[in-house]
């Protein structure tokens, strides 16, 4: 398995916010869209991946939304496989330590990161 730097070394840098999700999006005008929710901002090389790894976990096991936004992420944004699995495993941890005082949302980020880790369900994730 190749490091996550490597992969990513002939991309820019993104800045985002940690909490990309659709609601911190505002319309200032037609030329212009504000960001809010910025306390959690950081950056990097694979930020396509790791937004679409976050709305994925959003979707809260629908699984048809959840493939469609894979596939359309695919063809539209061009992500990629290997960042986009290391994202979800990332987010996963992320969520379930979030939720440590809640059981069943901490079980369902739980058993994420185990697909996420497990070759095939890792390719029903991907190859929707």
């Amino acid at each position: 398995m190749t490091r996550l730097a490597d992969q990513t070394a002939d991309r820019e840098f993104v800045v985002s916010n940690e909490d990309f999700r659709f609601a911190n999006f505002i319309e200032i005008d037609s030329q212009r869209t504000g960001l809010v929710d910025w306390d959690g901002a950081r950056t990097s090389r694979h930020e396509v991946e790791h937004c679409i790894a976050y709305l994925w976990l959003q979707m809260w096991r629908n699984g048809t939304w959840q493939r469609r936004l894979v596939d359309r992420s695919r063809q539209i944004l061009d992500l990629q496989e290997d960042l986009f699995r290391a994202a979800l495993i990332k987010r996963t941890l992320c969520r379930a330590h979030t939720w440590h005082d809640n059981a069943d949302l901490r079980k369902i980020q739980i058993q994420y990161f185990r697909d996420a880790l497990n070759n095939q369900k890792w390719h029903h994730i991907w190859e929707s």
